[in-house]
């Protein structure tokens, strides 16, 4: 990764949590306001079920990719297990959902912001991903509808031979 890249990451990840921090912890947020009896416990435990699958299920998209390749080999296998069925690349599926339990705890416009904005980003790497895939395995490989999102499919263009 360039080193341009490195600084742009943490620009990003560090205007993005100060913003949301703000809008989080300002006194007057819904997150800061007391909690109101019954729907409020409701919404934070939702929240809290599913950035906990996110994040499950996201460590174990990454064990999965991290055993592709077997010790003193570059050869790589074909990703399979939860979520690859589904999707070309199921980690950045499963830290969307994560961010998405955050979004329903915080009930913040900036935590909805960052989730489209990191939407827009993985949706971009997991085509790549894919075109990757394509051509790594060729006929082995079999093409997935959806990069990263189920329902949701950008246009991609066939790997190049």
């Amino acid at each position: 990764m360039p080193a341009s890249y490195i600084l742009r990451n943490l620009a990003y990840y560090w205007i993005s949590m100060l913003n949301i921090s703000y809008w989080v912890f300002a006194p007057n947020s819904v997150a800061a306001s007391p909690l109101q009896e019954g729907r409020d416990t409701y919404i934070l435990a939702a929240g809290l079920v599913v950035y906990l699958f996110g994040e499950l299920a996201n460590f174990n998209t990454h064990v999965i990719l991290a055993n592709l390749r077997p010790r003193g080999t570059t050869k790589r296998g074909i990703p399979k297990g939860f979520g690859f069925g589904l999707v070309a690349c199921p980690n950045y599926l499963f830290e969307l959902v994560s961010w998405i339990g955050v979004l329903i705890v915080t009930r913040s416009f900036a935590a909805a912001g960052f989730c489209v904005v990191a939407w827009l980003w993985m949706q971009r790497w997991a085509v790549g991903r894919e075109l990757r895939y394509r051509k790594e395995f060729g006929a082995a490989y079999k093409p997935h509808l959806y990069p990263m999102t189920p329902g949701w499919a950008l246009p991609i263009r066939k790997a190049k031979e």
